[in-house]
């Protein structure tokens, strides 16, 4: 309870602390939160009542995308609680001193996996609740079913969680040698991102449509079916669908199977922790290889030594360069949606090549969406990643400007080559046929990597976390949603801009109207004027920030 009770009264005291400034930001931060998941929440409705007016199957739909819905959460937070245990519970920097305190180490134990479980889940319980809004609006269930959730989704989410501790656990246990820790966190990492992509190839949107089926029969003996019946997602979804269907009987014996599963978990953890923990934090912390250096090399002063670092740096830690596995999943499932895409419409007036086009403009905001979740993984968190070599920063003869230049390079790389691979691939996909609209729209994914590359990099140095090393904590804080936030209305001022031109394109293309260059002038200059924005005000504010947060450490 001790170090439960230090958890709430840090947390407390940096509210205390806070300026008023600081209120407005996160009060702004809440309410563009806030207006995010009501759209959200519009979108499912729209979705579930369509859904719902289906006859005959569209409660059998509706059950199924939740126990979908909690079936990939379930895995998600799986994965993310193993990424996230190591840096919490192995690798915390405060562990040397929590270990050296009248504290028993299950006990450290039990506190930094609550804080685990609770980093790697609340992200996905702030997404689920618009969902299940929705459903609950079109289903017309009363407060039950959120009291229901409230009280369940703690079992629930700690079932998943606890897994992931478990896995990571039995890794630092099995292969204490840290190569070996990193040869198997890279085939775990590995195989989820197969898992990913693979899931995505059996086509789930095929429940939708019931011409995939041999017979009636067999569609609504798959949508009968459960989702994954003995894992704890399917035991939720059926304790949320008995609020619906008043069957208190299914809701109790839900409800004591997750509790059960639960607190079995917990003593488990607890058991081995009792037994394991304290021998693995110290092997870690104090079994450091020793390695054979050779001779002395000379002292190199090169203008790429910064350079050289961050790559170092990068591809030393396993669990950075390793995620690379994940994003390339990302990419490939994205490419294989949108060839995915319907090319036409039965029954519709449109021809395909204005379809094919009129998708390349939506192209544009999906491709920047996941552009900007990149750039808040990878490189927002670079300037709170340096907090151990400011120092060496500050008092190398080499200016903020340069550092920042430097910084820009290393992920103006990536960023670009994602930004060529999504925006040039998915229009083939997409079959665009009017040369124009497809230069238009690659060149449009192109600028918006730039875009948010600097946005995420400058936010980054304006809003630094120093006071953590886990990743996930970093792309949490306030500064990490301020720049999503951010970086949706860049996207959405974008296509905004653009729609007109992209309109009067796929008109010339179709030779319904002549096109001007005058008539793109306009929309030219607002354009550039946002990215001109963008790209300066941020990085300009992140140097100043950085020049000031010299002088306010390191002044006296």
């Amino acid at each position: 309870m001790f170090l439960i009770k230090v958890k709430i009264k840090s947390f407390l005291n940096s509210l205390k602390k806070m300026t008023l400034g600081g209120f407005i930001k996160l009060a702004l931060g809440v309410l563009l939160g806030l207006s995010f998941l009501w759209l959200l929440y519009l979108g499912f409705y729209r979705l579930f009542a369509y859904v719902q007016g289906i006859q005959i199957i569209g409660s059998l739909l509706l059950l199924k995308f939740l126990g979908i819905a909690f079936f990939t959460s379930f895995l998600m937070v799986i994965l993310s609680a193993v990424i996230s245990s190591f840096s919490t519970i192995f690798f915390s920097s405060d562990l040397n001193l929590l270990l050296t305190m009248p504290v028993k180490p299950w006990k450290v134990f039990l506190v930094k996996s609550l804080e685990t479980a609770f980093q790697s889940s609340w992200m996905m319980v702030v997404t689920l609740i618009p969902f299940l809004a929705a459903y609950a609006a079109v289903k017309n269930t009363g407060a039950g079913f959120f009291a229901v959730f409230a009280l369940l989704g703690v079992p629930f989410f700690f079932i998943s969680a606890a897994c992931g501790i478990l896995i990571s656990m039995g890794i630092m246990f099995l292969f204490p040698s840290s190569k070996s820790r990193d040869i198997i966190l890279f085939i775990a990492i590995f195989f989820g991102s197969l898992a990913y992509v693979l899931f995505r190839f059996v086509e789930p949107e095929r429940l939708a449509n019931p011409d995939a089926f041999y017979d009636a029969v067999g569609y609504l003996a798959y949508l009968n079916a459960p989702v994954a019946r003995l894992l704890p997602s399917w035991w939720f979804t059926e304790s949320l669908n008995a609020i619906t269907i008043s069957n208190n009987r299914l809701l109790l014996n839900d409800a004591l199977l997750l509790t059960g599963a639960a607190l079995g978990l917990l003593f488990i953890l607890l058991a081995l922790a009792e037994k394991f923990y304290y021998p693995i934090v110290t092997s870690v912390h104090l079994g450091v290889e020793k390695k054979k250096t050779g001779r002395n090399a000379p002292l190199k002063i090169s203008r790429l030594n910064f350079l050289m670092k961050d790559v170092k740096v990068f591809f030393r830690d396993t669990k950075q360069w390793s995620q690379v596995l994940l994003v390339a999943a990302l990419v490939l499932v994205y490419l294989f949606s949108i060839q995915k895409l319907p090319k036409s419409f039965s029954g519709g007036n449109y021809p395909s090549v204005y379809i094919s086009n009129f998708l390349a403009f939506f192209n544009i905001g999906a491709a920047g969406f996941i552009l900007a979740s990149l750039a808040l993984r990878f490189v927002f968190v670079q300037i709170s990643l340096e907090k151990g070599n400011l120092w060496l920063v500050f008092s190398a003869p080499v200016s903020i400007e340069k550092f920042f230049a430097r910084k820009f390079i290393v992920s103006a790389v990536p960023m670009l080559f994602l930004g060529l691979v999504m925006g040039i691939f998915s229009n083939l996909l997409l079959k665009v046929s009017s040369p124009a609209v497809f230069w238009f729209s690659s060149c449009t994914i192109i600028l918006l990597s730039v875009g948010l590359l600097c946005m995420a990099l400058g936010l980054g140095a304006v809003y630094p976390k120093f006071d953590s090393d886990n990743i996930a904590e970093i792309e949490a804080s306030y500064g990490g949603i301020f720049y999503m936030v951010c970086a949706l209305v860049y996207i959405g001022l974008t296509m905004g801009i653009e729609a007109v031109p992209m309109q009067l394109l796929i008109k010339h293309q179709l030779g319904l109207q002549g096109l001007h260059l005058s008539d793109l002038a306009w929309h030219a200059v607002d354009l550039f004027i946002l990215n001109a924005i963008v790209i300066g005000l941020p990085l300009w504010r992140g140097i100043r920030s950085l020049k000031k947060y010299e002088m306010r450490e390191w002044s006296y």
